[in-house]
């Protein structure tokens, strides 16, 4: 508590109009240093604020050098030059005296201010997070011990959330294999969907004489560049292999489609 009355009662002026619960106000906002997502959460209790830090994927933030600090200070610290007090994930709750971020990351950066963190200096029982002076405090971007439990210290959070990593999937070459029977020949196809009956040939015939057949159809890189696509670039969909027997009369005589027969076939029937 100490000095900082000034943020203090800037937080009081907001309950006035501001719902109390840890509400989104602003957000999210890309840190180009970091790369991580940042809110700006109304102003709420500590815990509150914490809690409301995990349902959006995140934590309180870990500031973890000056040019951080500076960042949220600018970004989430002055209202039309009206200051805005900042809670932290800075907490000694677990064992006094031993700061932690809440994130887990490793406390390699502090920016306390003068005589802090004082634990109240026995006017309060105990001041276990800790929190950031508005840009309209003489001590603006320092830091504070609070309660964070006071009704005077429902200040904003801001929240630090780091990026969903990508996942993409290429295929990079389907692999049909069967065994082929005495005086047939294979016609390898897909079709780009499961809904569609057009078959698309992907090799001419393959003759075989009582034998295993792979056939291989390699993608070219970059196409397809992401799991929708196929051999040929379209919809990943199904394969299969049409059957034709001895020729009958001069014409070849067109036996029902093995599907199911592919051992590399992603997404195969």
């Amino acid at each position: 508590m100490k000095t900082w009355l000034p943020a203090l009662l800037t937080c009081l002026a907001a309950l006035l109009t501001a719902d109390l619960r840890a509400q989104v106000i602003a957000g999210p906002i890309t840190n180009a240093n970091t790369g991580n997502l940042y809110y700006l959460l109304g102003p709420a209790h500590w815990a509150d604020a914490q809690a409301q830090a995990k349902s959006l994927g995140g934590y309180l933030v870990a500031i973890n050098d000056a040019a951080e600090n500076a960042w949220v200070l600018a970004t989430f610290g002055d209202d039309g030059g009206v200051g805005r007090a900042l809670m932290i994930g800075l907490t000694d709750e677990a064992h006094e005296g031993q700061w932690r971020w809440v994130s887990g990351e490793p406390v390699t950066y502090l920016n306390w201010a003068g005589g802090e963190p004082n634990n109240g200096q026995g006017f309060f029982p105990y001041e276990n997070v800790a929190a950031m002076y508005g840009a309209d405090d003489a001590r603006a971007g320092l830091w504070n011990d609070i309660m964070g439990t006071l009704e005077e210290q429902r200040c904003w959070g801001v929240v630090e959330v780091p990026p969903v990593a990508e996942l993409t999937l290429r295929v990079s070459e389907v692999e049909l294999s069967w065994f082929g029977l005495n005086g047939q020949s294979y016609q390898p196809q897909y079709r780009s969907s499961l809904t569609t009956n057009l078959w698309v040939n992907l090799s001419d015939p393959l003759p075989v004489a009582g034998s295993v057949i792979v056939f291989r159809d390699q993608v070219a890189i970059g196409l397809p560049s992401a799991i929708t696509g196929s051999s040929t670039g379209h919809e990943l969909g199904t394969g299969g292999i049409q059957r034709t027997g001895p020729p009958v009369d001069g014409a070849a005589a067109e036996l029902p489609r093995a599907t199911g027969a592919s051992a590399g076939w992603l997404g195969g029937a």
